[in-house]
Order: C-alpha cells, then sequence, then structure tokens
C-alpha cells in the first residue's frame, strides 16, 4: 500500500492547480504509515523479536521525521511536493535494507520451525 501511494504522489506531481489532491495523498500516506508500522511491530511481538525496542524507536523516529517533512512542506512552490516525493522514497528504501533486514531471519526461521 506504501509503495502504491508513492506511485501515486509522484505521478501527481506534475499537476498544477490540484495541491489538495497532494496533501491527501500525503495524509493518506502518513496514515498508511503507522498503520504498517503497527502491524509490523505486532508480528514481531509475536515472534519475540530480540531488538523489537530498538525498532520501535526506530518507527517513533521515522513517524516524528514524516510528520516535520509533512508540515514543513508547502505545496505553493512547484519544488516542494517532488522533494517530499524523493524524502519518502529514500526513507523508504533505507528503512527496508537497513531496519526491515535485520528482522528477516527471525520471521524465516519461525515459518520454518512451523513447517
Amino acid at each position: 500500500h506504501l509503495l502504491r501511494l508513492l506511485k501515486k504522489m509522484s505521478e501527481n506531481l506534475n499537476i498544477s492547480g490540484d495541491s489538495e489532491l497532494f496533501t491527501n495523498l500525503v495524509i493518506e500516506f502518513n496514515e498508511a504509515t503507522v498503520k504498517h508500522f503497527d502491524f509490523e511491530e505486532a508480528l514481531l511481538e509475536k515472534l519475540n523479536y530480540e531488538h523489537l525496542d530498538e525498532h520501535k524507536q526506530e518507527h517513533e523516529r521515522i513517524l516524528q521525521q514524516l510528520a516535520e517533512v509533512s508540515m514543513s512542506t508547502t505545496f505553493e512552490s512547484e519544488k516542494a511536493p517532488s522533494e517530499f516525493v524523493d524524502i519518502l522514497c529514500d526513507w523508504f528504501e533505507q528503512h527496508l535494507n537497513e531496519e526491515d533486514t535485520q528482522y528477516f531471519n527471525t520471521i524465516k526461521e519461525s515459518f520454518i520451525q512451523v513447517l
């Protein structure tokens, strides 16, 4: 869902005069991020992930940054929405590659034990 929203935001960067649409997508992205993190944390808790507290702290840090960037983005400038999307894409890639890969083995081992 997050990737779909990023794609939608990117596709709507060049629609002049429709900052309301872009703003609504930003709000939807923020809400989807919270839901994603809640789901991820619940899963990791069930799996007794040993670094869950640190992972939750990282989620809190990201949500704070997301809120700050969302609030500081002004949609009057043509550059602001594209910069915002760039920040989100960079964040998504970094979080997936650095943070989420740390717990993939925990999930994999859990599913192997079930089989």
